[in-house]
């Protein structure tokens, strides 16, 4: 398996377990910028990862919906 494949099939793995975990309550998530541009660009085909990634603040917040597959910053840090 390619490494950024299974970068986001370990973090998705993650996530779920964690979803599952938090039984309907929001999920609140750190992690590293490269493994979350990785997972967003696997889990929502995000368009333009290298934009995503360059955008990153450090630190930074992101409201992911897994419904609607929409990523956006969730506040100015």
């Amino acid at each position: 398996m390619a490494p950024r494949a299974d970068v986001a099939e370990r973090f998705d793995a993650g996530i779920n377990e964690q979803l599952v975990r938090a039984g309907g309550r929001p999920l609140a998530v750190a992690t590293h910028g490269m493994a979350m541009t990785v997972w967003v660009k696997a889990r929502l085909g995000l368009k333009d990862p290298g934009g995503f990634w360059t955008n990153l603040r450090f630190p930074d917040a992101h409201l992911v919906d897994l419904d609607s597959g929409t990523v956006e910053r969730a506040f100015a840090l």
